[in-house]
């Protein structure tokens, strides 16, 4: 009987051993990445590590409001929280930066994503709620700036204590978040720098022009479109100037975050001639291809720009101390005033050749392969 006993203890033990194992792998999620995203900037820069996940077979979760949601929403790992994860009806994509959300959908979406890592852009209240909420539940949470300015890493240091590792692009803005961050910093690259190159080299320049209807009889000026506090009065300040621009082609390409009505507004108030949109399905890439200056306010276009080559003239409004690494390293010229906006424009017109003998990655501390870098150190932390 004692034997009995003890062997159906001995068994009971056994069971219930066995049952907790299982119950604890039953439990235990599938290890993903999460990448929660709100600007244009960010969702454009890590396109391509989406493509290098997925070949290498790295399971990810994309969710994203604001202009992102737009570019991303036709990758079948996009999730629309607002179905998915049964939040309220006031997550939809044109929900404001400054915007935040009640802690209940906080947790909803939370236990809908239920990530190995989170991967975030820092630049909306949203994406801070997140942040701080993966990591109250253990999750690490990697933060990307995908900007070549500094001006906006002040913007971002509410993230910095929820982050485990902050990834930049370059050099300088590593230097730069090393002054404020507790977290590890690494740099990584800027993934659209090389789509820009590589989609340049596999584009036809004719055919560009064919839809764009134009002939090359005249330079092509082409001014890369932005948003934001002062975007209008520089916008503005362009399109006056760029009438006396008699001999060349003037085009504007639209921000993803513009509807093009602003743009329409100003055309239509000043006494404009000769300026002319470009159909939004029309990208900025392709322009930038068949023009001989690309001119921007306070964009990254201009750092991609130089990267093809192209003489980039930044022009902002007075007063302005935006900088990055183009304007830094002298390889764009930025004028504040109207005044020296045609002699510039003339100026750089001259310039046929522009930095193709120049290593710019090595220049402005950039590593190539940046979707592979990012990639790597993503599928390295979630398969681990």
């Amino acid at each position: 009987m004692k034997k009995f006993i003890k062997t159906n203890y001995f068994a009971l033990f056994i069971f219930g051993f066995l049952e907790i194992g299982c119950a604890h792998f039953r439990s235990t999620p599938p290890r993903s990445v999460a990448f929660v995203l709100y600007d244009a900037g960010e969702a454009k820069a890590l396109e391509p590590v989406f493509n290098y996940l997925k070949e290498h077979h790295v399971p990810q979760k994309i969710i994203a409001i604001g202009t992102a949601r737009n570019l991303v929403e036709k990758n079948p790992d996009f999730i629309d929280i607002q179905k998915s994860c049964e939040v309220s009806e006031k997550l939809n994509s044109k929900l404001g930066s400054e915007e935040s959300l009640i802690s209940y959908d906080i947790n909803k979406i939370t236990d809908c994503l239920n990530p190995t890592l989170v991967v975030t852009g820092m630049v909306s209240t949203f994406q801070k709620q997140l942040s701080d909420a993966m990591k109250q539940r253990g999750v690490p949470v990697w933060g990307y700036y995908d900007s070549f300015s500094e001006d906006g890493i002040k913007e971002s240091r509410s993230f910095l204590p929820s982050l485990a590792k902050v990834l930049v692009p370059s050099l300088s803005i590593k230097k730069a978040y090393q002054k404020i961050s507790k977290a590890p910093v690494e740099v990584v690259g800027q993934p659209t720098l090389e789509e820009w190159r590589d989609r340049a080299s596999k584009m036809d320049a004719r055919k560009i022009l064919e839809e764009l209807d134009l002939t090359k009889s005249f330079p092509v000026v082409l001014y890369a479109g932005g948003y934001g506090k002062g975007y209008a009065a520089a916008f503005k300040n362009f399109a006056v100037e760029a009438t006396k621009l008699k001999d060349c082609i003037v085009l504007v390409s639209l921000h993803p975050k513009s509807d093009g009505m602003l743009e329409q507004k100003i055309l239509s108030e000043v006494p404009v001639s000769g300026i002319r949109i470009v159909p939004k399905n029309i990208s900025t890439n392709e322009v930038a291809l068949i023009s001989d200056l690309v001119v921007t306010y306070q964009s990254s276009v201009g750092v991609q720009a130089v990267f093809l080559g192209k003489p980039v003239v930044y022009f902002d409004t007075k007063g302005s101390t935006y900088s990055d690494l183009a304007i830094q390293n002298h390889w764009a010229t930025q004028v504040t005033t109207p005044e020296k906006f045609i002699p510039t424009v003339r100026e750089k017109l001259k310039e046929k050749v522009y930095n193709n003998n120049k290593d710019v990655f090595a220049a402005f501390g950039i590593p190539k392969d940046s979707a592979q870098n990012i990639g790597r150190l993503i599928e390295n932390r979630v398969l681990e």
